[in-house]
């Protein structure tokens, strides 16, 4: 079969590789689609060769977008068959089925899950992917599997943020960056029903968002975010804004756009991830009572109300995908994804 590795300095390479087995509690899926990630970005395809090398992390597979079909499944699998077309749930991985944050729910607080290059598993940009069985999650036939790489990490990402700043449809909601994830936000900001603001200095994904119906956009690279936001919203600020380019200038503005007893939701890492520096000043939302979220993922047990949710609203969550390319292009999907002037790019196995 054939996978994908990332060398760092930008370097990728298509490798024939021995198709894997499954072992207890395990699955093989053949990989559909298999979405590029803006961490894969910042924790792989940038990074100093001389760190992926030495860490190990340039010979395992990256890629934790993917949707496929079950083709196989190894001894102790009950709950999915051959045939299943599922989601593979794959911000932590491993034999962790008895860990104490996967009984919990709470996946995403896995020591291991920060930094995707510490994984000792293959990801799932490859023909085929094991999983533990507890990681697949049924995808609807009304979805189909480009629908489920965006659901794998942003769009059920999106949904979970949005609902812990409780949005409803008669609220204003801003998104700070206009790449896959803030995509999303849009998407089921406007399946609430809320109005849509987005901010975005990159003209092909301000138009982007236009096509997606945003209610208003805002050019980050000329216009005074803040002030523009409360020009939006009546003098107010917006009920909820959405932080998820991972600038600094973001994250400061996303306070100063807030209203008075709003919420900032801290979505987005960009460079973050690397840096220690303040972007905020705390005296800008202790006056307001803003509440401050941080978001990141969502746990596999809310998928099945996350799917719902998109089949009964009629979410276009396929039109956030602008670049698909067959697995052997992988160094060019790469490079796109990296361009980021457009939305959600997938790898196409094809098998």
């Amino acid at each position: 079969m054939r996978a994908v590795f990332v060398l760092g300095d930008e370097q990728v390479v298509v490798r024939e590789v021995r198709a894997p087995s499954p072992g207890p509690g395990q699955v093989i899926v053949r990989v559909k689609t298999a979405g590029i990630c803006g961490s894969d970005l910042l924790n792989w395809y940038g990074r100093p060769r001389e760190e992926l090398a030495r860490t190990g992390a340039d010979a395992v597979v990256p890629g934790h977008e993917a949707s496929g079909v079950v083709e196989e499944v190894g001894p102790e699998v009950a709950r999915v068959r051959p045939g299943d077309r599922v989601v593979v749930w794959a911000h932590c991985g491993g034999e962790c089925a008895r860990c104490a944050h996967t009984q919990a729910a709470e996946q995403w607080f896995c020591r291991e899950s920060g930094d995707t290059r510490k994984r000792p598993e293959d990801g799932g940009d490859a023909d085929l992917l094991v999983a533990q069985e507890w990681q697949c999650l049924h995808l609807p036939e009304a979805l189909d599997f480009d629908v489920g790489s965006v659901l794998a990490c942003d769009g059920g990402t999106a949904y979970r943020c949005l609902r812990r700043l409780d949005v409803t449809e008669s609220q204003t909601v801003a998104i700070f960056g206009a790449g896959p994830l803030g995509l999303a936000f849009l998407v089921f900001a406007r399946g609430i029903g809320a109005r849509t603001i987005v901010a975005e200095p990159i003209p092909e994904r301000l138009e982007l968002a236009r096509s997606l119906g945003a209610d208003a956009v805002i050019d980050a690279g000329r216009e005074d975010v803040p002030e523009a936001v409360r020009e939006l919203s009546g003098g107010r600020g917006a009920d909820a804004v959405y932080e998820c380019s991972g600038t600094a200038n973001g994250q400061r503005d996303a306070v100063e756009a807030v209203r008075p007893g709003g919420g900032v939701g801290y979505v987005g890492y960009g460079a973050l991830g690397r840096r220690r520096e303040g972007t905020i000043n705390p005296a800008a939302f202790i006056w307001k009572q803003a509440t401050l979220v941080g978001c990141s993922v969502y746990t596999p047990s809310l998928f099945p109300e996350v799917t719902r949710f998109a089949v009964e609203q009629g979410l276009r969550l396929d039109r956030l995908v602008t670049h698909r390319y067959p697995l052997e292009e992988a160094g060019k999907a790469f490079q796109v994804a990296d361009g980021r002037r457009g939305g959600k790019v997938l790898l196409l196995p094809g098998g």
